[in-house]
C-alpha cells in the first residue's frame, strides 16, 4: 500500500534546486511513498499540482516546493502518523529568507486559516488525505495556496499535529521572478546550488 505522495512542481529553469530535493528525498525510507515530479515549463504550478493529486496512489499527498526540502528524519515520523486516519496531519515550517533563519510555522487543523499569524491552519505543505484534495482544485493565481487551504480546512473533520519541525520553506525573494508562464522573465535561470547526485528512476515524471 502506499501511505503518501510527495508532489514536486517544477519547471527546466530550477533543475538545481530540485536535484537537491529529489537526492535528499532519496536519502530516506521510501517504503510506501511515491514521487511525482512535474517539471512541464509550459503549464503553471495549479495545473501540475491537480494532474499529481489525480495520478496520485497514496492515501495521503503533500505538495513540496522544488526550493524547499524535508527533514531527514520526515518520512521515519510523519509516515506512521497516517494509519491513523486524519484528514489533514500538521506540523512545523521553518521559514528561511534569503538563507536566514526567519520563524517556525505551525499548520494544523482549526488554525488561523487567514494565514496572518504563524499559527496557521491547513497548508498543502504537509499531507491531505487524497480523496480530501483531489475534490478541490487548486488555482494559478498568486494566492492559490491560501484559497485551496481553506476550502480543504473546511472540508476536514479529524487532523493530527505533530509539534516538530519537519519541512523547511527556503524562500528567497530574488528568485521568484520568471517562474511562471506568462511571466515575460519566465525562463530565467534561479539559484544554482549545483547538481546534487539523485537517482531519476526513482521518481515518476508526470507530464
Amino acid at each position: 500500500m502506499t501511505a503518501l505522495t510527495v508532489c514536486v512542481p517544477s519547471i527546466p529553469a530550477r533543475a538545481s534546486l530540485l536535484s537537491r530535493l529529489l537526492w535528499s528525498l532519496q536519502m530516506q525510507p521510501l517504503d510506501g511513498v511515491e514521487v511525482l515530479v512535474s517539471d512541464d515549463g509550459r503549464r503553471p504550478m495549479g495545473d501540475k499540482l491537480n494532474e499529481m493529486f489525480a495520478a496520485a496512489a497514496g492515501e495521503y499527498v503533500v505538495a513540496v516546493d522544488d526550493d524547499d526540502y524535508l527533514t531527514a528524519d520526515y518520512m521515519a515520523r510523519v509516515v506512521p502518523l497516517l494509519v491513523e486516519g486524519a484528514d489533514f496531519t500538521g506540523y512545523q515550517v521553518l521559514w528561511l529568507e534569503d538563507g536566514r533563519f526567519a520563524g517556525r510555522v505551525s499548520h494544523r487543523l482549526g488554525g488561523d486559516t487567514s494565514w496572518s499569524t504563524l499559527q496557521r491552519g491547513v497548508s498543502p505543505k504537509c499531507p491531505v488525505r487524497t480523496e480530501v484534495a483531489r475534490r478541490h482544485r487548486f488555482g494559478n493565481e498568486y494566492t492559490a495556496d491560501r484559497v485551496w487551504s481553506a476550502e480543504v480546512e473546511r472540508a476536514c473533520e479529524f487532523g493530527i499535529y505533530l509539534p516538530a519541525p519537519l519541512y523547511v520553506y527556503d524562500h528567497w525573494s530574488s528568485h521568484m521572478l520568471g517562474t511562471s508562464p506568462d511571466d515575460p522573465r519566465f525562463g530565467r535561470p534561479q539559484r544554482d546550488v549545483g547538481f546534487w547526485p539523485y537517482d531519476p528512476e526513482g521518481v515518476t515524471w508526470i507530464g
